[in-house]
């Protein structure tokens, strides 16, 4: 990972790079988190959602929208762009109530699998689903089973239809971390030549 550089921006969308092209978390407060597991009492920060590689490949982002260079347009890198107190933390491109136990304002609570925070749990019925036990926090499943038609997300513990591209089906072979739903596309480069990704679907450039 390279040295931290400047935040770039341009028309079309904003990037956070090293020198290097590296996205990096210049973060000082609150967490960033891709993918990142449900947050029990004292969890720490995620990692930073951002992939190598500084390619322009968003060229349809709105201008107050981030460009992760492998998942696309996004409200967030980490957690210095969310400025809503209410949703601190970067998790997946979106900003959200919380990634970890760390960003719940009120001590003693965690941050659930639908992040957000609450109380922790000592058995199911003090949750709207199930409560995973060992951690003491609400999640929406916990195996496969719990989930009629999707998969259970491994650490987020939710059921999704995509955790990664091998879930998604050929016309949609991109899964999408910011809700994880299967796209078209997520970047430009997801389609053929002459063409750009908008919307998740490719269109003439």
């Amino acid at each position: 990972m390279g040295v931290l550089g400047a935040v770039w921006l341009s028309s079309s969308c904003r990037q956070v790079a090293g020198l290097d092209g590296d996205f990096v978390d210049t973060s000082s407060s609150g967490s960033t988190a891709s993918g990142g597991g449900v947050g029990g009492a004292g969890g720490g920060a995620g990692a930073t959602g951002g992939a190598g590689g500084a390619a322009d490949v968003c060229s349809t982002c709105a201008a107050d929208k981030f460009c992760d260079p492998s998942q696309g347009c996004g409200d967030c890198l980490e957690a210095s762009h969310c400025t809503d107190a209410n949703k601190p933390a970067c998790v997946d491109g979106k900003c959200r109530e919380c990634a970890t136990a760390a960003d719940c304002p009120t001590s003693g609570d965690v941050c659930y699998s639908d992040l957000k925070c609450g109380s922790e749990c000592t058995g199911d019925g003090d949750c709207p689903d199930l409560c995973d036990t060992d951690a003491g926090v609400c999640v929406q499943c916990l195996t496969v089973a719990d989930c009629s038609d999707q998969l259970c997300h491994p650490t987020q513990l939710r059921c999704v239809d995509c955790v990664a591209d091998s879930d998604c089906p050929a016309e949609a072979s991109r899964c999408q971390h910011h809700d994880h739903k299967c796209k078209e596309c997520l970047i430009d480069t997801d389609c053929a030549s002459g063409e750009i990704c908008d919307k998740q679907s490719c269109h003439a450039a």
